[in-house]
């Protein structure tokens, strides 16, 4: 065993040649990394002791939600707080500091240590245990809404189960140190409504939201609402939603590719009037893939053209026309599979047993039922009977779900969580 000696003359070179033996072979993690070079500008051994103590928490209580989870933490950490620049959109241009805090966010700190205010022994102390100890805490709350359904915080639940991964340093970044919890939760909800109406107003649009094409507008947004008050940040996201259009589920039908969102849609649609009537509904009832009786997408008509021949000139007309979200619910597996071919009539006696969106075609819906009824009153809402399903009834439950959307999706809900 051979011991070399080698001597820094500071901290920077210190770490430099902490990092570059960590390149050679050690198997140092990112997280590691940084730790290190914050503690070793921590002067006062008491408080690199409490500093370290503290660190060493808040990393073990995110990863017991997944390993991943102390790595992703600090690339939506440091998006959401600190970086100011991007990468170009064309071929071929340099990372900048969106892109470089997702794969080296420990050099990024040290490049940065100025723009972060990291000047004194003091400032790396408090960095850790007044900053990032904020920060994991509601990360970590984050986490916990994002994957178990949450009163109150049920938009970030909505968004993880669309695979929306920008809304973590979005969530993150209006917060500051100085909120109180209940700030913190509605400033966190109100964003994590926006994402929820932006999304449904781009995949209703038939808009991709494809990861890179939508990333720049992410993370101009990130920068735009940071560390806002609330009334500044209300006024910033419904200027975000301004131009949104709710009513475009008017013309809205399923094809090959946005099955999964069709499926969300009428989820929460579904779930939506069954709370408003005072029904215990889940959502995640209604989306949930480890059921052994999931819920899928009922067309309403069956796939037999030759039963709607005198309406369309084409199959390929009747297909599109049935694939119309207004035709379309939600119905157990079993269910689903055993009765997908039959006739109007027969479907109907079976919906009046499912969830209230299959229901609310049957007569007997409205029988007996003053919750429902209030509800559909209140909101004006064009509920009826469908004894038969014609194409003017597809029409007509297609104007219906942009109604039950709009109650859903509108700009003044943002008012109303502000308020709460």
């Amino acid at each position: 065993m051979t011991l070399v000696h080698i001597e820094a003359n500071n901290q920077d070179d210190a770490y430099t040649i902490f990092e570059t033996m960590n390149d050679r072979g050690l198997s140092l993690s990112p997280t590691d990394m940084l730790k290190g070079y914050l503690l070793a500008n921590i002067k006062d051994d008491n408080q690199k002791l409490k500093a370290n103590d503290l660190w060493k928490k808040r990393i073990l209580e995110l990863v017991e939600f997944d390993k991943v989870e102390e790595i992703d933490f600090f690339k939506h950490w440091f998006r959401a707080k600190y970086a100011e620049t991007l990468r170009e959109r064309s071929k071929g241009k340099e990372n900048k500091d969106f892109e470089k805090v997702a794969t080296s966010f420990h050099k990024w700190v040290r490049d940065n240590k100025k723009n972060l205010q990291l000047n004194t022994s003091n400032d790396y102390y408090e960095f850790i245990t007044k900053h990032f100890d904020f920060y994991a805490k509601q990360y970590g709350r984050i986490l916990d809404a994002a994957w178990d359904y949450t009163e109150g915080l049920e938009y970030l639940y909505y968004n993880a189960h669309n695979n929306f991964t920008h809304q973590y340093h979005l969530l993150l970044s209006p917060l500051k140190v100085t909120d109180s919890e209940e700030i913190v939760d509605c400033k966190m909800n109100m964003v994590a409504y926006f994402i929820d109406m932006w999304v449904v107003n781009r995949f209703i649009s038939y808009s991709t939201l494809n990861y890179s094409a939508i990333s720049y507008t992410m993370y101009n947004l990130t920068k735009e609402i940071r560390n806002k008050d609330l009334n500044e940040l209300t006024d910033i996201l419904k200027k975000q939603l301004k131009s949104s259009n709710i009513d475009a589920i008017k013309d809205f039908k399923m094809h090959q590719q946005n099955k999964k969102y069709v499926h969300y849609l009428l989820a929460r649609l579904t779930h939506h009037i069954e709370v408003e009537s005072g029904i215990d509904s889940k959502f995640e009832t209604y989306v949930t893939k480890e059921s052994k009786n999931p819920f899928q997408i009922e067309h309403i008509w069956a796939k037999k053209y030759e039963r709607y021949s005198e309406l369309f000139d084409h199959e390929s007309e009747f297909t599109e026309y049935r694939n119309r979200v207004g035709g379309l619910l939600l119905l157990p597996k079993r269910i689903n599979q055993s009765y997908g071919d039959a006739e109007y009539q027969v479907k109907l006696k079976q919906y009046f047993g499912q969830n209230l969106l299959a229901k609310s075609l049957h007569k007997d819906c409205y029988e007996s039922n003053p919750s429902f009824n209030r509800y559909r009153r209140e909101k004006n809402l064009p509920f009826r009977p469908h004894n038969d399903f014609s194409k003017e009834d597809l029409d007509e439950r297609q104007k219906l779900y942009a109604n039950l959307a709009k109650d859903i999706w509108n700009l003044d809900k943002l008012d109303v969580l502000k308020t709460n």
